[in-house]
């Protein structure tokens, strides 16, 4: 599904009346110019492009673009202005988790002068910038595991070759800073989210399983039904980790510094694939399914994310957005060179149990939005739409059909339907209040007696202040 265009409007504080400023693709976050005269803001002109910055004049609606990405794996977003409106502090992101600190001078005109130049390279993704009010400093949430549970404050000063340190007070979870610049003030968000996993079983009441504090979502069952693959952060940085089908005897099967996710069994059950995030971006790995070291099987230099294997366990399929969007790819389980299978877009995907065909959505704005379900068989490489909404990893193949979760209407709950190939029609066979769509994943017990998804435990945040900050 291709993200939809939106506006940006100016609203009067006395009287409520509003302005359509501009209409885009705007993206992320934006930025009043100290003087009130502009707004910095990420934006494209179709679906299909990459975000780039843009300032838009606030008296007439003129919109300057301000730079160009250096390549179709990078977008520009989240500008914030400097103290006195010279200069632009912004995040660079070769997609969603491998982001930079870039800088770009301004003229009085929000006019750009020269390219825009590195000042921090980070190997994660960066989740809002802060000006100290001096401009000699910044401060920008940060996730260096890799994923977005595990964001913190860094301050950093605005000169070359600088080093940021981490503001410990914040603690995990904190993102989005402000700063009064009229008072020795910040602000930021505390997130207080959790998600867990809950299995519904044919004729008893739904519960929790194996779950913590902290994130769990992601289930996969293994191939003889007698153990759950899972992601969790309940050690600190999302891992993998394994478990019986009643939520007992819970181990950690990686334990790597930065994140490690997507667990995917083989179909003899005797390894775990699972991506990883490493400096640079993420990987595929394999390891055994009952621990022991991991090894290594993509390694281009692009992102390479959510394993799947082939059924008869010689390939396994990713998704790796080397073409500058994301596409499927297989490559050899025992490691190799991969081969691009999709044309025209790919995110999740599982192989027919027949091994004749490919189910899989697609991710064609960098983000786990929803998608269609579409299948592509082997023999005649035409892929078709086969539903028109599920959650991006959200589907599960069996022999006689799909489970699936399709988006819903706004305000109600989600549910989780099956698609039978006998008839080509779907029924609803549960529904289920506070769905995580998206990564949350589905899995169905291979004696199709119980299913497994992930829920909103709890939302929300806290908005929280740091007096005499310096």
């Amino acid at each position: 599904m291709l993200s939809q265009a939106n506006a940006i409007y100016l609203i009067q504080p006395v009287g409520g009346t509003e302005r359509k400023l501009a209409n885009g693709y705007f993206a992320g976050l934006t930025s009043w110019s100290p003087d009130g005269r502009f707004i910095a803001t990420g934006d494209r002109k179709s679906p299909n492009e990459l975000t780039s910055l843009h300032c838009l004049v606030v008296e007439n609606g003129e919109e300057i673009r301000l730079t160009t990405p250096p390549n179709a794996h990078t977008s520009d977003a989240d500008p914030a202005f400097s103290p006195d409106g010279r200069m632009l502090l912004f995040t660079r992101c070769s997609g969603p988790y491998t982001c930079a600190l870039y800088l770009l001078d301004l003229s009085v005109n929000c006019r750009p002068k020269g390219e825009a130049r590195l000042l921090r390279e980070e190997n994660g993704p960066i989740s809002g910038i802060a000006w100290t009010a001096d401009g000699k400093e910044a401060v920008y949430g940060f996730s260096s595991a890799g994923d977005i549970w595990s964001f913190h404050l860094m301050k950093i000063k605005v000169e070359a070759a600088a080093k940021p340190e981490r503001l410990t007070y914040a603690g995990v979870g904190a993102s989005l800073p402000a700063i009064a610049l009229r008072a020795n003030r910040l602000a930021y968000i505390q997130n207080l989210s959790d998600i867990d996993i809950w299995r519904v079983q044919s004729g008893k009441p739904t519960r929790s399983f194996a779950s913590s504090t902290r994130i769990e979502f992601g289930p996969q069952y293994s191939p003889d039904g007698k153990h759950v693959a899972f992601n969790s952060n309940r050690s600190g940085v999302i891992q993998v980790w394994v478990c019986d089908t009643d939520g007992e005897n819970l181990v950690q099967l990686t334990n790597s510094a930065e994140a490690s996710g997507t667990p995917r069994w083989s179909p003899d059950g005797r390894w775990i694939a699972f991506d990883r995030h490493l400096k640079g971006g993420w990987h595929i790995f394999v390891m055994a399914s009952d621990g022991g070291p991991s090894r290594q099987v993509t390694s281009s230099a692009s992102d390479e994310v959510i394993p799947s294997w082939s059924q008869d366990g010689n390939w396994i399929y990713y998704a790796c957005n080397q073409t500058g969007r994301y596409e499927i790819w297989k490559v050899p389980a025992k490691g190799g060179k991969g081969t691009q299978v999709t044309r025209n877009g790919g995110w999740s995907a599982f192989e027919s149990l027949d091994g004749r065909s490919l189910y899989y959505t697609k991710n064609l704005s960098y983000n786990e939005s929803p998608s269609g379900l579409w299948q592509l068989p082997f023999q005649s490489k035409e892929e078709r739409l086969i539903l028109e909404s599920v959650g991006s990893r959200a589907f599960t193949v069996k022999e006689s059909g799909i489970y699936y979760v399709p988006t819903p209407s706004a305000g109600d709950n989600a549910s989780v339907r099956f698609l039978d190939f006998a008839t080509r029609k779907s029924r609803e066979i549960t529904s289920i209040k506070d769905f995580v769509g998206g990564f949350g994943g589905l899995t169905v017990s291979p004696d199709r007696e119980t299913m497994l998804f992930a829920v909103a435990a709890r939302t929300g945040s806290n908005v929280m202040v740091v007096e005499n900050f310096k």
